[in-house]
């Protein structure tokens, strides 16, 4: 009666245990079987490029691929890093299953124009991946080199050489704006140059300069400044009297009318007398645009006028026997400008006039 009494007492607990160990039998069949169905996926090869915008292989480049198995709950998310070769080319080793998404995305280290490459865009496949695949060809967008020029003149379309010309360049996409500047010198033919990058939301201003003082005027371009442009021409006023005078260089086919601006100018000499070393002579020359007022009046101008001015932005200024007046932007003056100790301003000055 005893033994009977404990085994039917003893019956319950005994089938409880039995289903808890068919249970966890089932879950560890199930694990196995999970892992061994892992395990069994083959292993497939995914493939792609790198360029840069410009057409070049981006070599060195770092591609993140991002595996995401989403049938699960959640999500596995991992991620494998290779570098483009020198062609541009890379290759991940991936498992061949269903349910996941393979996404790759491409950096570059390299700094252009002061800033970092942005990353290029997403290329994915998805869904039953089981064989090798080509993920097409990710873009890195690179600035371009670009070269924007032009010519500087002065009122009346005469080409100016060795002046001075800033390129002042904005980047007001950015917070706080990135401003540069750069200068060159205008060549014999009044051209200058820059070299700088292909941008978008950027201010490209050209302005003229003598010194300290900045010529009214001037030129940009701006927006999406993409390709090189050598036509940002740009004229710059010297005043009227540097076309006076009776020099070769003013086209005077209509002596004794300056034709590129209309200046009347005569030459007579009053007096000469020879001897040894230099001979003195008066010597004087009209110009009808000049309000200057000489020894003989206005518009009369001889060796004993010469003075060396300033004008009203303190730039030194040269007004030649025959009325003409040069400033440092003329490209036929030679010489140099020094004051005294007492304020007084010695001139050693040479001309010369390119035909």
């Amino acid at each position: 009666m005893g033994n009977r009494s404990r085994r039917k007492e003893e019956g319950p607990h005994v089938l409880i245990l039995s289903a808890q160990i068919s249970q966890s039998v089932y879950r560890a069949r199930a694990l196995i079987s999970a892992v061994s169905a892992h395990a069994q996926n083959p292993i497939i090869t995914l493939t792609g490029h790198v360029v840069y915008s410009t057409g070049q292989p981006a070599a060195g480049a770092t591609v993140t691929l991002t595996k995401n198995v989403y049938i699960v709950n959640p999500n596995e998310v991992s991620y494998d890093h290779t570098a483009a070769d020198s062609g541009g080319s890379f290759a991940f080793q991936a498992e061949a299953r269903c349910g996941v998404e393979y996404d790759v995305q491409a950096t570059s280290s390299e700094i252009v124009d002061d800033e970092p490459l942005p990353p290029s865009g997403t290329n994915s496949i998805s869904g039953c991946v089981l064989g090798n695949s080509d993920l097409g060809t990710l873009t890195i967008a690179r600035p371009q080199q670009i070269t924007l020029g032009g010519h500087v003149t002065d009122q009346n379309g005469v080409p100016v050489q060795g002046i001075t010309v800033t390129m002042t360049r904005t980047k007001y996409d950015l917070t706080p704006n990135v401003v540069t500047t750069a200068t060159t010198i205008t060549d014999g033919g009044g051209h200058y140059q820059f070299t700088t990058y292909s941008r978008c939301s950027v201010v490209e201003d050209f302005r003229a300069s003598i010194g300290s003082y900045v010529f009214q005027g001037g030129t940009s371009t701006s927006g999406c400044v993409l390709g090189s442009n050598d036509s940002l021409n740009f004229p710059i006023s010297l005043g009227s009297l540097e076309n006076a005078g009776t020099t070769g260089c003013n086209g005077s086919v209509g002596r004794p009318v300056n034709v590129t601006n209309g200046n009347v100018y005569l030459q007579q000499t009053d007096y000469q007398l020879p001897g040894v070393g230099e001979a003195i002579g008066i010597t004087r020359t009209y110009n009808s645009i000049s309000q200057t007022i000489g020894l003989f009046g206005r518009g009369w101008m001889t060796e004993y006028d010469e003075t060396v001015t300033t004008d009203a932005n303190n730039q030194l200024q040269l007004t030649l026997p025959d009325g003409r007046l040069v400033t440092f932007a003329a490209p036929d003056f030679f010489g140099q400008i020094v004051k005294n100790g007492d304020g007084s301003i010695p001139t050693v000055a040479a001309m010369s006039c390119q035909l």
